[in-house]
């Protein structure tokens, strides 16, 4: 009898196997499920950050006011020589 100290008898490996397998099958469409809920979750909150995010950049931006070192430019640049440069136009 040299198979009596194999360990485990391959009946009994082959019932492990088809329970396990009927288990996997029956909770399979559960954990597809919760996989669903969990990246349809991840993805409308990385959604609404960057709705929120944006949002918040348009309305929270704040107008720079440009400030007038001299009022008057004319005295400035219209006090010496006028140098007239001829230029042409790149289309």
């Amino acid at each position: 009898m040299y198979f009596a100290n194999k360990g485990i008898s391959g009946f009994l490996v082959l019932a492990l196997v088809i329970i396990i397998g009927i288990t996997l099958l029956n909770f399979l469409p559960f954990i597809l499920l919760i996989a669903a809920v969990v990246i349809g979750v991840n993805y409308i909150i990385k959604a609404f950050k960057k709705w929120d995010n944006n949002r918040s950049k348009i309305f929270n931006t704040k107008a720079e006011k440009a400030k007038t070192v001299k009022s008057d430019f004319s005295q400035t640049y219209t006090s010496g020589n006028v140098i007239d440069v001829e230029y042409t136009e790149v289309k």
